[in-house]
């Protein structure tokens, strides 16, 4: 039995021409170019798969970047946060530094918890910005 099966579709002559040209230049027979060419054009959602998965794994690895760097940013803010108050006490330096150490704890923990209500809530930060940069006549 055969493993080859005869196939006769009509091409244009310009196509016929060009195909036979190439499997010269190439060395091969013209069956095996339109053997490797129609394998290659079925095969083609597979190499978009292919190509797509790809794709989401650099987007992936992107992402975990970007959180790696939001990351890194949140807690040089908190430690901003946390030696600004620290410094900056109410009372200033005259006061004893066990009750300014807790009083600056106690702020940091009252900035943290304001946050965390903030960003829960529908009114963040972000989104109050964006509001304020909108143009007056934007329909959104």
């Amino acid at each position: 039995m055969r493993s080859r099966v005869r196939i006769q579709p009509y091409v244009p002559r310009e196509v016929a021409s060009r195909l036979r040209a190439y499997a010269a230049a190439q060395g091969v027979p013209d069956g095996a170019v339109v053997s490797s060419a129609l394998r290659d054009y079925l095969d083609r959602d597979k190499n978009d798969r292919e190509l797509l998965m790809r794709r989401l794994d650099r987007n992936t690895v992107g992402i975990q970047d970007v959180r790696r760097d939001l990351a890194i940013v949140a807690e040089a803010v908190g430690a901003l946060a946390r030696a600004w108050f620290t410094v900056s006490s109410p009372g200033g330096i005259a006061r004893d530094p066990a009750v300014a150490r807790r009083d600056a704890l106690t702020a940091y923990e009252q900035l943290l918890q304001h946050v965390a209500r903030r960003f829960m809530s529908a009114d963040g930060f972000m989104r109050r910005v964006l509001a304020d940069r909108r143009p007056a006549n934007s329909d959104e």
